[in-house]
């Protein structure tokens, strides 16, 4: 087993990263499906593949202050940070911290949305999901203003945009779920620019599980947009520049596999395997957090030529302990610095920060780690 560092977690957000269960999908050929064996390197932590670590203090402005960030998207020179409880709103930083303009407003005007589901960005906008009204909103990159809206013909919880401008949306079986009139109920729908639906694939079963839910479902690379459903051990890679291209990788895990049985039972998950939460793919890692207990995900980075996974440890790994990956951009990981990691490497001597670094921690002010890989 790994060792990490577990941290306490309240019940509802441990609820809220567990849900239904995985589908061998039925639309993908064999072969453009691969198996992966799990295989931990227990002589190895995840800070053998980090070569430096730096920080980003996040400017405390009054339109800036988030609690929690349930996705973060790194695009050219901005950071986008998306709060879905305690802001409900997506907040915009320059890579060095600095708080550029906040994105959207709640509301029940022509330009606003009543709830913000996710968000997403390409080169020109930020578009905002509000399953409430079956809108997406457009926004300038630039500068956050309006500048128009789509009708949604379904309800999603997530999306992306391809690069020739068609669109990539996610739903999930949870407990609550809806469907808009007419929805055939499928896991991902790509849409031209539209709204016209090219394709839906991985249709959904009576062995999905509904009880639980998480906020994000797809992530951004370089090449790719990854798709993974919940408490699955499979996940979707589709080619940004190729809509119809899509190879579904599926992790062995082996004899710490989660029983069909216990998918829908966080009691009954403890001490199996599964992905928490959506990974990110690089040309050489997978990277994100899976879970073997009740009580959170452990990051990992696992090397995709070798077949092997690395976890992370608190005490040998110092400054390069990994955090909850949140994003990747320019052969960089992020995270959020947590404030309960922070106490434990300070009261243990376990890290060296500038002092910037702890006056921010300190005051209660965001950090954000960028891990630079080798």
């Amino acid at each position: 087993m790994m060792n990490y560092f577990i941290k306490t977690i309240l019940p509802c957000i441990i609820l809220s990263s567990i849900s239904a269960c995985t589908q061998q999908p039925n639309t993908i050929s064999q072969n453009d499906q691969k198996n992966l064996s799990w295989i931990e390197q227990e002589d190895s932590t995840a800070a053998n593949y980090i070569d430096t670590v730096e920080y980003i203090l996040l400017e405390a402005h009054p339109d800036g202050l988030f609690r929690e960030i349930d996705k973060l998207i790194v695009k050219n020179d901005k950071i986008f940070i998306f709060d879905f409880i305690d802001r409900n709103q997506v907040l915009v930083f320059d890579r060095n911290g600095k708080f550029l303009y906040k994105t959207g407003n709640r509301g029940r005007g022509p330009k606003e949305y009543i709830q913000l589901r996710n968000f997403t960005v390409d080169d020109k906008f930020i578009y905002l999901i509000d399953n409430i009204k079956h809108e997406l909103l457009l926004h300038d990159i630039q500068n956050g203003n309006f500048i128009t809206k789509k009708t949604l013909p379904f309800v999603v919880y997530d999306m992306a945009v391809f690069d020739n401008g068609n669109y990539i949306f996610s739903w999930a079986v949870v407990d609550g779920a809806i469907l808009s009139p007419g929805q055939q109920p499928y896991r991902i729908y790509i849409t031209d620019s539209d709204m016209n639906i090219k394709n839906s694939i991985f249709p959904t079963n009576e062995n999905d599980c509904s009880v639980l839910s998480r906020f994000s479902y797809l992530t951004h690379s370089k090449g790719y947009f990854v798709f993974n459903t919940l408490v699955s051990d499979s996940i979707a890679v589709f080619d940004r520049k190729a809509p119809d291209s899509v190879k579904v990788y599926h992790i062995d895990f082996k004899n710490r596999k989660a029983p069909l049985e216990a998918k829908n039972d966080p009691e009954r998950l403890s001490g199996f395997h599964y992905l928490s939460e959506t990974p990110i793919m690089t040309p050489k890692y997978m990277i994100g957090q899976f879970n073997e207990d009740k009580y959170g995900g452990q990051p990992f980075i696992y090397d995709l030529n070798r077949q092997t996974a690395v976890g992370t440890n608190i005490i040998k790994d110092t400054s390069r302990f990994l955090q909850k990956p949140l994003a990747y951009f320019d052969n960089q990981i992020f995270s959020l610095y947590d404030y309960s990691t922070y106490i434990f490497q300070m009261k243990n001597g376990l890290c060296t920060l500038p002092d910037s670094v702890k006056k921010h921690m300190d005051e209660g002010d965001g950090v954000l780690i960028t891990y630079h890989l080798k």
